[in-house]
Order: structure tokens, then sequence, then C-alpha cells
């Protein structure tokens, strides 16, 4: 019963990273309608899956109920803000799909068992979408365009048809792969390998500049113990004088066009803080926008999903834009308290779940969508369960180190 149970997860899970529903759309030949009901399906799948589930569960992590305030706050003074300024909800319904993932993924994920069976599916389904980035673009593939497009690509987006989401899902696939992936055989380590490489290429082929700039991040914390004085001085310069090799031969051979030297120029201004002359794709003529209307309505905001309807591209300040300040600063309270949690756990934990929100993080600041995504949803309640494993590991690391002390006091 339990593992019919918990297909009801698993399949709207890897529907939901592979994009399958985009697929539909575009290519079955289906009626918009047919499509909505096989989206809403999913999510009466997964809250099925919740209520089967809720008698299996253990207690929630802290940081699940941190969440469920934060959308208590959210839709109170966003739906607030729709009455006050007699405006209809954007897209009200789906802006629940978040809410229900988050509760039923919650309750599911209370048990431990359940924890190591998603973390394997998402770094699994996460990795898959890296190898359809690269076939995609090698293909000239994409669903911004229905198909095969007639001319070059300058970017892969994906399943996604969005090449800063594609990168979001390859960096995740590499963290995951990275920290969980711990083969033993030959064949084992050099699946690993072909996994991270295809992550690490796929994320090159998006010619993300956010993800250009996540992906070295997390890969100096993920190879920090390899780092020595002498290693880093080396890489200092090997690093760069690489990179100017591979930069040379790609213009020379015409390997780049002029647009995918233009965000490479650009990846380089970013990486020498050469502000000014960055392309930032008007992401700042949007967020004054944005502000302009948050200045209008700082204390109850302008409703629910508004930044999405004015396409603000930006996750945190679209919640203020949508419902306020008292939930703008409900929702930096959780992001701070998942961020400063992941500083204070043990061992590989600490890292693993640092990068993992890093890179979220980053992502918000140029993505309207970080979370209302269903599977990146999932991904902070995978943090958050990750995060409380950690906490009981460092309880009980503390213990044993003051053990003796107390058996001292006891025994003088």
């Amino acid at each position: 019963m339990t593992k019919l149970v918990r297909l009801l997860f698993f399949v709207p899970l890897v529907f939901s990273v592979l994009n399958i529903q985009a697929f539909l759309a575009k290519f079955s030949g289906a009626s918009e309608t047919i499509v909505q009901a096989f989206a809403y399906l999913n999510v009466i799948v997964v809250l099925f899956g919740g209520i089967l589930w809720f008698r299996y569960r253990e207690k929630f992590a802290p940081g699940i109920y941190l969440w469920f305030f934060f959308y208590l706050i959210y839709f109170f003074f966003a739906l607030i803000a729709n009455l006050v300024h007699e405006t209809e909800p954007h897209r009200l319904l789906p802006s629940f799909i978040p809410l229900i993932y988050l509760w039923a993924f919650a309750v599911f994920l209370s048990n431990e068992s359940s924890q190591f069976k998603v973390r394997k599916l998402l770094m699994v389904t996460f990795v898959i979408s890296s190898m359809l980035t690269i076939l995609f673009y090698y293909f000239n593939f994409s669903l911004d365009y229905d198909g095969v497009y007639e001319y070059g690509l300058n970017r892969s987006g994906g399943v996604y048809g969005d090449a800063n989401n594609a990168c979001l899902s390859a960096i995740l696939g590499l963290i995951l792969v990275k920290y969980y992936f711990e083969p033993k055989s030959p064949r084992g380590r050099l699946l690993k390998t072909a996994a991270v490489l295809i992550s690490v290429f796929a994320i090159l082929l998006t010619f993300s500049k956010t993800g250009f700039l996540v992906l070295i991040l997390v890969m100096a914390i993920i190879y920090r113990k390899w780092f020595n004085a002498k290693r880093f001085l080396y890489s200092a310069i090997a690093i760069p004088s690489l990179l100017v090799i591979l930069y040379s031969t790609a213009v020379s051979k015409g390997w780049l066009n002029t647009a995918q030297l233009e965000r490479v120029d650009d990846i380089v201004n970013v990486l020498t803080f050469n502000y000014s002359e960055i392309n930032l794709s008007e992401r700042d003529v949007l967020l004054r926008n944005m502000m302009g209307y948050i200045e209008e309505n700082p204390i109850l905001g302008n409703g629910v999903q508004f930044g999405v309807s004015i396409r603000g591209h930006n996750t945190i300040i679209g919640v203020w834009a949508d419902a306020g300040i008292f939930a703008f600063l409900a929702f930096l309270a959780l992001l701070a308290y998942y961020l400063l949690g992941s500083l204070r756990i043990a061992g590989k934990y600490r890292f693993m779940v640092f990068c993992l929100l890093l890179s979220m993080y980053v992502y918000m600041l140029s993505l309207q969508t970080i979370i209302n995504q269903p599977y990146l949803v999932v991904v902070f309640v995978f943090c958050a369960y990750e995060l409380r494993k950690g906490q009981l590991a460092s309880e009980k690391t503390s213990e044993t180190v003051h053990t003796p002390e107390k058996e001292i006091q006891l025994n003088p």
C-alpha cells in the first residue's frame, strides 16, 4: 500500500521537474482545457497522497511551520489588497498549488525513508533535465519556438523554455550528485563523473550570467578542501589563463555567435566587478517599475501574484509588491532562518544545504518563479528536514563532547 501511495508523490514531482505539462500544451494537440485539467489532476494526486500519508507522518521540521506562517501572512494581506484596490487576484487558483505541494511533501518527507527516496528522485530527474538541455541545444529545439528553430539558438532553455530555470535545475542536480551520490565501484565513480560533467556542460550552454557566477561559488565550496595556499595560487593563474585561451579559440573558430559573445563579455564583467558594463537584460527597468507600485502601496501590497503579472523578475521584492511589508519581512525571516541554520549544523549537511540555498537565493534576484514552481518548493521542504537532521547531529556531537566533563563533576 505504501508503495502505491509513494507514487502519488513521485509521479507529479517528476512531471514538475521535467515540465511535462508544457510539452503537452505545445505538442500533444490537446485543448487548453485538457492541459489545465492534467495540471490540476497532478495537484489533486499530490493532495490525495498527503491525506493518505498523514497517518504515517512524524513531526514537522521547524522550517515547515515558517513556510505555513509566511503563506498565511501572504494570502491574508494580498487578498485584502485585492479587495481594497478592487482588483481581481492574478491566477488565484494556481497560486495555491505551491502551498498544496508544501503541505503534502512536508507530510511525506517527515519520514526519513521518504527523504532518501525523494533526494534520489530529485537528483536523477535534475540530471535528466540537464541531459535534455544539452540535447535540445544540439538539435536546435526550443519550447519558445514550438520545436526546432530554423536559426541557431543563442542559449538552451531546456525543458523549461527558459535558460535561467534550466541553469538553476542543472546547478541543483550538480549539488545533489556531489554530496549524495557516493559510489564504491569504479563504474559508479565513472557514472558520478559523467553526471557532474553533464550538469556543468548544461550550465554552460544556458549562457546564464547569474548561473555562471553561482557555479563558481558552488564549485569553490564543494572543492574547498582541495585548495591550499599553493594550489590556490596555481589556480588563480591557471584558471583565468585557461578561460582566456578557450575564449580566444571560440572567437577565432567561430564557435560562438554575436549574442553568445556578448553574454560571455557580460560574464567577464560580472567576475571582474565591472558592473557599469553589464547588460542587465532590462531587469533593472522591471525592478524600478515594480518599486513604483510598492511605493504606492507599501503596507498592503497590490494583490495576489501582482509581481508576476507585471513581470517583475524578482521573487523577493515581488513578495512585497504582492502582499506588502509584513509579508516581505516574514519572507526575509524565513530565508534568514534557512541560511543561518545551514551555517550552524554539522558535517556535510552544512555545505550541501548552504549550496542549495545559495543557488536559489541568488536566482530569486532575477527570477519571479522560485517559490511558484512546485519542484522548487519540494527542494525547500527537503532542505528543512536536512536542517533538522543536521541540527540533531550537532546536538549529539555537543553532548558527546561535554559528557566527560559532566562525569568529572559528578564524580570529583
